[in-house]
């Protein structure tokens, strides 16, 4: 019932902004030059990648089982089939596997890997926590939740400043460690008291690290890149970003299966496993920005 009586005001909210988002790219932003490249879209690319990672990942959370095993592997299989498909040909790829031998590109897309994991991560982790093992309501942990957002906007603000005075590396790796610090308390609060102020200043401080990290690694991955492999780099990051998400949550949905047998049941400290697999991705998060480079230069400046 609340969910259904939520859709009204959902739409209300999205349709204004909607089209206020592209009344102002319109005005905005500058109009493309020349003419765009048409490429034909790559079906035989297509139908390998895409089953090929969703069994991937259905196979990992069902790996214990005799069927996640053989979806792991046919995952797997498929995978390896688009990746001797795009070798051989790079052109018409749907992604030219080619750009991840280039560390200036592979480092940052691992970066965004990592990062849009974490966003997730946190985003299935801490809620499960809040109501499932302290009893909130579902507005309350909603409310709790908006503080990580007001911390990325407020990021977001600061983000020409900091890159200028940071550079890129400082800047990413440094968002990375603070989400990973801002998620202790929660690993703290499973084995004693939850707190709602503590709660809500590591949401909101974790929220200020996340939106550190996705664009200096963009900036990084696409500084190098010539002009005509844009479309096609972009294409190829935005896949390894939004990979990063299925994977974390997955991740940390085993956690929360094996500690948690029972909804009904579950207490804090159950989600002990949980909170420990995503301060692990913070960790990794963190070991990728660490090789990013430390200032991004343009093509263009030698």
């Amino acid at each position: 019932m609340l969910a259904r009586a939520a859709w009204p005001w959902l739409f209300l909210i999205n349709v204004p902004v909607g089209i206020l988002g592209v009344t102002l790219a319109t005005l905005l932003l500058a109009p493309d030059a020349g003419q765009p490249q048409r490429r034909r879209f790559d079906f035989a690319g297509f139908a390998l990648i895409s089953p090929g990672l969703a069994a991937l990942i259905y196979g990992f959370q069902s790996a214990m089982h005799a069927e996640g095993a053989g979806l792991l592997l046919a995952g797997a299989v498929l995978l390896a089939g688009f990746v001797w498909h795009s070798v051989r040909q790079p052109t018409s790829a749907l992604i030219d596997v080619r750009l991840f031998a280039d560390r200036m590109f592979a480092v940052p897309a691992i970066t965004q890997f990592f990062a849009n994991g974490i966003m997730y991560g946190r985003q299935l982790a801490v809620p499960l926590y809040l109501i499932a093992g302290c009893g909130l309501s579902a507005a309350h942990a909603g409310w709790l939740l908006a503080a990580t957002g007001a911390g990325m906007m407020a990021s977001f603000a600061c983000m020409g400043f900091l890159t200028e005075r940071l550079g890129c590396r400082a800047l990413a790796a440094g968002g990375a460690l603070l989400a990973l610090v801002a998620t202790l308390p929660f690993l703290w609060m499973t084995g004693n008291s939850f707190s709602t102020g503590l709660a809500l200043a590591s949401l909101f401080i974790a929220g200020v690290g996340q939106g550190t990290i996705s664009i200096p690694s963009i900036s990084a991955a696409y500084a190098r890149m010539p002009k005509a492999r844009l479309p096609v780099a972009n294409t190829a990051l935005n896949i390894a970003q939004r990979i990063g998400g299925p994977v974390a949550t997955t991740l940390i949905s085993i956690a929360v299966s094996l500690a948690v047998p029972s909804s009904s049941t579950a207490e804090p400290r159950q989600f002990l496993l949980a909170f420990a697999a995503l301060c692990g991705l913070h960790l990794l998060c963190f070991a990728a920005a660490m090789l990013l480079p430390a200032r991004v230069r343009r093509a263009n400046e030698g």
